[in-house]
């Protein structure tokens, strides 16, 4: 955040001289807040006096709704944030080299958990229920697009799961509802030559699935966890569900499902991270 600007007086205050030279310096029109603090400040608000004279005008300006600044910001953190985990990838970081069948629940190198931590690119859309669009399509007989009225008309299910994330936390016995990838697989009817599915978000992440991986009886279109809606940290209004992988599979804030005759590589897979992503394998990384 900005430096808030100091106010500079020639004299000090007095009942009976009052003088505050402020420096007004505006970076960036789309700054608000830097806008805001100098106006307190020429108004005599960071002095804590009440002016003697006229109060400064200040012209109107033209605010822009997305603070650019923030953006610039916020794509720093992301493009760090992603280094590290390609270096991470580059180590082999978190790899114990130990593999365990699945009838063992906590997977070899994580850990359990009670909460559930929030991990994303620094990026959580705001998908508003009305504006929610689904697209299915690609290697499909049936393309279709749903909106949100249209997902819920869908036959609803209740599902329990664990779910096991890359960065070694694994919380057990989550409660789901939603869409089971069977009912979408029934609705798009995919050729008999697709192989793969892609998923895209709405925050343009993407990551793929081989189509048998999808068609597993605990994958899922969930929209409710423990009885509540998914919020919007966690992927919410609706994500993908796919519990016997690691959690990047599982894409957030759903958008369009492709189904694809050739295999293409996501966001984390193109990155360095595994394929697969199996937890007891433990292929964390490609």
């Amino acid at each position: 955040m900005p430096a808030r600007p100091t106010c500079l007086a020639s004299t000090a205050p007095t009942p009976g001289n009052w003088r505050c030279e402020v420096a007004v310096h505006i970076l960036r029109a789309t700054d608000f807040y830097v806008a805001v603090a100098t106006m307190g400040i020429a108004f005599g608000i960071a002095c804590n006096r009440k002016p003697q004279t006229a109060p400064m005008r200040v012209k109107e300006t033209k605010v822009v709704k997305r603070d650019m600044l923030g953006v610039e910001m916020l794509g720093q953190m992301k493009n760090k944030l992603i280094s590290r985990k390609q270096e991470w990838a580059q180590e082999g970081r978190l790899l114990t080299g130990k593999h365990a069948p699945h009838e063992q629940r906590l997977p070899p190198g994580q850990r359990q958990v009670h909460d559930w931590p929030v991990l994303d690119l620094g990026v959580q859309p705001d998908v508003s229920l009305s504006e929610f669009k689904l697209v299915i399509d690609g290697a499909v007989a049936n393309p279709v697009t749903l909106d949100w009225n249209a997902v819920m008309a869908l036959p609803q299910h209740d599902s329990t799961s664990d779910m096991h994330c890359v960065t070694q936390w694994s919380r057990f016995d989550n409660h789901w509802r939603g869409v089971a990838a069977s009912t979408i697989l029934q609705l798009a009817r995919p050729n008999d030559d697709a192989t793969h599915v892609w998923f895209e978000s709405y925050d343009n992440y993407t990551t793929n699935l081989r189509i048998d991986q999808f068609a597993m009886e605990d994958c899922f279109l969930v929209h409710t966890w423990e009885g509540k809606p998914i919020s919007r940290q966690h992927g919410g209004p609706l994500r993908v569900l796919v519990p016997r992988y690691y959690l990047w599979k599982s894409a957030k804030w759903i958008r369009r499902i492709t189904f694809m005759t050739l295999d293409r590589k996501g966001f984390w897979e193109t990155r360095g991270y595994n394929n697969n992503a199996n937890p007891w394998l433990e292929e964390r990384y490609g």
